[in-house]
């Protein structure tokens, strides 16, 4: 309870002086659903349904609640890009849709420079963005290369993701107003015009 009363404060402090996460780069596989889409296929990855597919369906609503309060979602992750989107798209199942993230590098690059290229794109600095994902490899990498960008350590057991992404301080929203509710349609518009600039 200790613990978690600290949490709750620090995350206050935080969100007071604009220190929060404005920008989650979510890893896919094991993280938004549990398998390997490249080896287990659009049927067999899990979510949904029973566990463990009802915890990573649970987690993909209380990502998508902090979208609605402000936060906007990117993906970064090393996988078949059209079969990704076309998973994200058309699965039953899915809670988070192409149309909820600002931006996406499904690829075969290493993470970091993803993250990276994503902030730039979307012109946010690095502090701003927390990553999410279960390998602890990629973390560290992260962690190394990045090490302004806040990463969420995920358990193994992925019926403890929300309570561990609802604990971290850098998720706090004290109040949502009009300019939180449109910052997220502010950061797609911006890497449109990014992304035209550089075309």
């Amino acid at each position: 309870f200790t613990a978690r009363i600290v949490n709750r404060w620090a995350g206050i402090v935080l969100a007071q002086l604009g220190k929060t996460a404005r920008l989650l780069v979510l890893d896919l596989d094991n993280t938004m659903w549990g398998g390997v889409l490249g080896e287990d296929g659009p049927e067999g990855i899990l979510i949904g349904g029973d566990f463990p597919g009802n915890a990573f369906t649970r987690f993909q609503q209380t990502i998508k609640n902090l979208s609605a309060r402000g936060i906007a979602l990117a993906v970064s992750s090393k996988n078949d890009e059209d079969l990704a989107l076309e998973v994200l798209e058309t699965h039953k199942a899915m809670v988070l849709r192409p149309d909820n993230l600002v931006s996406h590098r499904i690829n075969w690059q290493p993470k970091w420079q993803n993250i990276r290229d994503i902030a730039a794109e979307l012109d946010l600095g690095l502090g701003s963005v927390m990553f999410i994902d279960d390998n602890p490899v990629e973390r560290e990498a992260v962690k190394l290369n990045l090490p302004m960008v806040k990463v969420l350590d995920l358990p193994q057991d992925p019926t403890a993701y929300t309570e561990v992404l609802l604990a971290s301080p850098f998720v706090e929203v004290l109040q949502t107003g009009k300019e939180d509710r449109k910052r997220v349609a502010s950061y797609k518009a911006r890497q449109k015009i990014n992304l035209e600039r550089s075309a």
